[in-house]
């Protein structure tokens, strides 16, 4: 059997809500693995190895998730999009030294303009359009 048909079955056998709750505990336990591997300190390797289990255990759930859903490639389009805005925010930190892009950006408030921004080379407004941009897209 390869995954998705175990996965399937996993589904058939425990039930969609069982599952999402079961997704809801093991994104709970990673949560809590993450925040033991945060301190920057030495970590045990027991640690570090529970880390990984816990990814592992998130991404099996989440894969049952888009089973579940039927929601395989829009999840695929959604992290395309969001490594993309991912990719142009590394672009702009790099490039310029505005801090009113990213909280433009972030935000959904909308901006007329910058005339009140102290670094000469703000793109602002330019952020502004693609941010409104990728709204109406979503939308």
């Amino acid at each position: 059997m390869n995954s998705v048909e175990i996965f399937n079955k996993a589904i058939k056998k425990y039930g969609s809500k069982n599952q999402l709750i079961k997704t809801i505990e093991e994104l709970s336990e990673l949560q809590r693995a993450l925040c033991r591997n945060i301190s920057g300190a030495d970590i045990p390797d027991s640690d570090i190895e529970n880390l990984f289990e816990e990814i592992a255990d998130v991404e099996i759930m989440l894969a049952q998730c888009k089973i579940m859903f039927k929601c395989d490639s829009k999840v695929e389009r959604w992290k395309n999009l969001k490594i993309s805005r991912l990719e142009e925010r590394i672009k702009d930190t790099q490039n310029m030294n505005c801090p009113y892009s990213e909280v433009l950006r972030l935000s959904a408030a909308v901006y007329t303009d910058c005339n009140d921004c102290p670094i000469s080379e703000c793109r602002c407004a330019e952020v502004k359009e693609e941010f409104e941009k990728e709204r109406e897209q979503n939308v």
